[in-house]
């Protein structure tokens, strides 16, 4: 239990994912993809269907966002944005806590998906496949990005 009574495991929910209703603005370290409805994103095929599989695939799972629903601007992108939560290795700093939290999402996005009604912040990591010049909002150079869980 953290000080404040709450399990460390919800803190970590929290601050991975908190819930909100607005995006952040697209600036470095700090765009947010808010997630809402299932007309939002779809789950990529392939994604682990129980705690012990993702943990086996290293905690990793994609979603496919439609180039129009992500925050940033994708002009290279037909149709989808493919959003990657990135291998957590064995040795990873906390990885079966964050592992159980990704579980966590991946499950509550399945709900969404499925009509239930809830949001999810995930956080972008916009250090990969993002163009920035002087003045100008920042670009994703590529149809890829990845979830930035905060570390």
């Amino acid at each position: 239990m953290s000080p404040n009574g709450h399990s460390c495991i919800a803190a970590g929910l929290l601050a991975l994912f908190p819930l909100g209703l607005h995006a952040t603005a697209p600036t470095e370290g700090t765009t947010t993809l808010i997630l809402g409805h299932a007309k939002e994103f779809r789950i990529a095929r392939g994604a682990p269907t129980s705690p012990e599989a993702l943990a086996r695939d290293w905690g990793q799972f994609e979603l496919l966002i439609p180039r129009k629903q992500f925050p940033l601007a994708a002009p290279a992108c037909r149709s989808d944005v493919k959003l990657r939560f990135i291998a957590l290795p064995p040795d990873a700093p906390n990885r079966d806590s964050r592992v159980q939290a990704r579980w966590h999402l991946l499950e509550k996005l399945r709900r969404i998906a499925a009509g239930s009604p809830d949001e999810v912040r995930i956080p972008l990591d916009t250090r990969y496949y993002v163009i920035r010049k002087n003045g100008h909002a920042p670009v994703l150079k590529y149809c890829n990005s990845f979830a930035d869980e905060g570390e």
